[in-house]
């Protein structure tokens, strides 16, 4: 006589909640995040190393990254708005600081 033996787990699922049919979706979105962090991290990390990061730190500097890319974003747009509207440097060099045309075109430096 066999026993049957039944999930434990109210939800029924699987080792850690991995089932075969999102196999496929996690190891890519892994992937994909390892990848956005070597590639938008210019240089500081490899791929070895976000790969063995723990998952609560590659999460955080994942995060961090994207919070930074954001933060940027926002800061070009309205850059470009006021620009329209008045003559704003564009170049974050200068911190996106209001310069009067008559001093952009003396081409004095950054104050």
């Amino acid at each position: 006589m066999a026993l049957k033996i039944e999930s434990v787990s109210q939800l029924g699922l699987t080792f850690f909640g991995l089932t075969s049919d999102t196999v496929a979706e996690t190891r890519a979105a892994i992937f994909q995040q390892i990848h956005q962090i070597v590639f938008h991290g210019k240089g500081g990390y490899d791929w070895k190393t976000v790969y063995t990061m723990p998952i609560w730190l590659r999460r955080f500097t994942f995060n961090e990254i994207q919070k930074f890319y954001d933060e940027e974003k926002t800061q070009k747009s309205r850059c470009n708005v006021l620009h329209f509207r008045r003559n704003v440097c564009s170049d974050f060099s200068e911190g996106g600081r209001y310069i009067p045309e008559a001093v952009q075109q003396a081409g004095v430096g950054a104050w």
